[in-house]
């Protein structure tokens, strides 16, 4: 399936039920390849056509009603997509357009944090984000089939490829259950159970597959 099919059956089933034993091999700090997918411009305002930004990109100034606050994140036109709440009412969010990690401090101020891994111009759809109790933010990467952890006391980036050779899995959401995270692979219809306290060099994850094909 190409990437553009994955995104639209991400988009049109987000939210669907989360679906052996496998080992994949983690390379942190080794920079994923942009590949065909890569942006040709610099802002990830001028990824859109002048017509359809204000689409993807918003305009005017940021609103409020008595119930709901509304921020503009510094950088324009990111596509925050998963977002977590953290510690000390912080938020943290994902930037789609950029693949760095963002922080809405408490006060209202934004932090955004370069990810020196990520291709420039590379876009991806960080559907699951989790905010776990160390202060490490760990969040899926359907681009490049992978789960990434950001920690957040020293930002850091260490990306986890969870595909095999040429395998398309699209990991979408994930969640802290007791002491491992569960990542659902959309198109590989099963979970994956890992464990985030294992080495980075060699990774270990069980698949479990759901009762009915």
């Amino acid at each position: 399936m190409k990437k553009k099919g994955k995104q639209v059956l991400a988009f049109l089933f987000l939210g669907g039920i989360m679906a052996t034993s496998g080992v994949v091999i983690a390379i942190p700090g080794i920079q994923p390849e942009g590949g065909a997918d890569a942006m040709d411009a610099g802002s990830p305002a001028e990824y859109y056509p002048v017509e359809e930004r204000a689409r993807f990109c918003g305009t005017g100034e940021p609103k409020s009603t008595p119930y709901v606050r509304e921020y503009r994140i510094p950088t324009e036109c990111t596509n925050p997509l998963g977002i977590a709440a953290g510690a000390g009412g912080d938020v943290w969010f994902v930037q789609t357009n950029t693949g760095n990690v963002g922080r809405l401090h408490a006060n209202g101020t934004f932090s955004e944090y370069d990810n020196p891994s990520w291709p420039d111009r590379t876009r991806t759809m960080s559907w699951g984000v989790e905010y776990a109790p160390d202060g490490s933010l760990w969040y899926t990467d359907e681009r490049f089939e992978s789960l990434w952890r950001f920690t957040t006391l020293d930002p850091k980036y260490t990306r986890f490829n969870l595909a095999q050779g040429n395998e398309q899995l699209l990991p979408q959401r994930v969640g802290l259950v007791g002491s491992q995270l569960v990542v659902n692979s959309f198109l590989g219809n099963h979970l994956v159970l890992f464990d985030p306290a294992q080495d980075a060099r060699s990774v270990t994850y069980v698949q479990v597959p759901p009762p009915l094909s």
